[in-house]
C-alpha cells in the first residue's frame, strides 16, 4: 500500500489491487470550506490513479458539517469517473453506523443514477475481501 496523501483529517493510501483508493478519515472536520477541500482532494486521487473502487474508513466521523456536499461535489464526480463500489468501515461505532446509514439514504438518488453500490462494514478486513470479489 502507497501513502499518497495526509494531514490531520484524512490519509489516501492506494490499495495493491489496481483500481482501488483507500481513504481514511483520522478526525471530524467541522469547518464547511475545509470539507469541500478534502472532496476535491479526494476527487483528484480517484482521477490521478483512475480507481474504481474506494474503501472508506470511518470509524471516527460522527457528524458532517454540510451533507449537500456529497450530492453537489463528492457523488457526481466520482460516478462519472466510473466509481461503482464502496466499501466503508465504520469500526462497529453505533453513532458512526447511523451516520452512515442517513447518509446513504441522503445520496441513495446519485448512487442508483452512477449505479454505485455501497456496503457498510464492522472491520477493514471483511470490506476488503467484498472490494476484491467484485
Amino acid at each position: 500500500m502507497k501513502k499518497l496523501f495526509e494531514n490531520e483529517y484524512m490519509e489516501i493510501r492506494s490499495n495493491t489491487m489496481p483500481g482501488v483508493l483507500e481513504i481514511k478519515s483520522k478526525k471530524v472536520c467541522d469547518d464547511i470550506n475545509e470539507l469541500e477541500k478534502h472532496i476535491i482532494i479526494i476527487n483528484q486521487y480517484v482521477k490521478d490513479t483512475k480507481a474504481k473502487k474506494l474503501i472508506f474508513t470511518l470509524d471516527t466521523l460522527e457528524e458532517i458539517s454540510k451533507e449537500s456536499l456529497l450530492n453537489e461535489k463528492l457523488f457526481p464526480f466520482i460516478g462519472g469517473e466510473g466509481i461503482q463500489d464502496i466499501a466503508v468501515v465504520t469500526g462497529g461505532n453505533k453513532k458512526v453506523k447511523t451516520l452512515v446509514h442517513e447518509l446513504g439514504s441522503y445520496v441513495s438518488p446519485l448512487k442508483r443514477q452512477y449505479h454505485i453500490r455501497t456496503e457498510v462494514f464492522d472491520n477493514y478486513e471483511p470490506a476488503i475481501d467484498w472490494i476484491n470479489a467484485l
